[in-house]
């Protein structure tokens, strides 16, 4: 005769097909954190008069024994020139018990980045967009099982630019030139780069403060003189400023003697980065 089938107490994870007998799952099991053993009963009855019925144990056993990151890859940005520790990003891998714990590694880029027991990671020292913008790394995750379980997942790390001041070649230039040098006669090209496009094409020059007597040009850095005379066994100290496109500037120092000519019959040669004076034989 024909019998029915049913759990002698109800489950929300699994359910028995009343006819076939078949035992489905009703959950998605996120409910699972740790191993777990449904213990159930199973009684079929039959339709006879009177119906007679018999039990049977069911073991089922939800294993949780995986390791895995909630994402295939991680996605962070960090701005360049942040300092030494910088946090980047947050990862997290999954055991799905609490009682398992998880240690984290760096598996490339080392030098660069580290990753702590948490699944942060952090910069190891300041970056530069213009150095390496991107940093494609690789975490493993390893869990306290015996024998352990691993897992990786990809980081992809984008350093930001940061708008830097230019720099120049040196912190101190120096020239002499004599005090009968003549109008827009030049003295010395001071020279700075902008490292966030690694030319200096598109800066500006400019004294700091106005000078009577010497100038720069705005394009080329080169400073030239105005007028020297009267100013023999001088000394001038001016500040030059580089300005890139975005108004941030740097500046260095320019110290320019002007020797006393012993004569107006002289003719100022230039020759880089020294200057050399040649003498003229008077006219009668």
């Amino acid at each position: 005769m024909l019998s029915f089938c049913s759990f002698s107490e109800d489950s929300s994870m699994v359910a028995l097909d009343a006819e076939s007998g078949d035992i489905t799952l009703t959950s998605d099991l996120s409910e699972v954190t740790e191993d777990t053993l449904l213990n159930l009963t199973a009684i079929a009855t039959d339709h006879g008069t009177p119906a007679q019925s018999d039990e049977a144990k069911v073991l089922i056993h939800f294993k949780i024994d995986g390791l895995a990151f909630e994402s295939s890859s991680y996605n962070f940005t960090i701005k360049e020139n942040e300092p030494e520790a910088t946090i980047v990003g947050k990862l997290k891998a999954l055991t799905w018990s609490p009682l398992v714990t998880v240690s984290y590694n760096m598996k490339s880029h080392e030098d660069v980045f580290s990753v702590d027991g948490e699944g942060t990671i952090k910069a190891l020292r300041p970056l530069d967009k213009e150095a390496e913008e991107w940093y494609i790394l690789t975490v493993e995750a390893v869990d306290s099982r015996t024998p352990p379980n691993t897992a990786e997942t990809m980081v992809s790390v984008q350093v930001e630019n940061v708008n830097e001041a230019p720099v120049f070649d040196a912190v101190i230039y120096e020239a002499q030139i004599p005090s009968n040098s003549p109008y827009k006669f030049p003295i010395v090209k001071v020279q700075a780069s902008d490292p966030d496009v690694g030319e200096s094409s598109k800066l500006q020059y400019s004294l700091l403060e106005h000078c009577p007597v010497l100038d720069v040009d705005a394009n080329t850095g080169k400073l030239y003189v105005l007028d020297v005379s009267g100013f023999g066994d001088s000394m001038f100290t001016l500040q030059v400023k580089a300005t890139d496109e975005l108004g941030l500037f740097t500046t260095t120092t320019v110290m320019i003697k002007v020797r006393e000519s012993a004569s107006d019959n002289f003719v100022v040669i230039p020759k880089k980065p020294m200057f050399k004076l040649k003498k003229m034989i008077p006219k009668k």
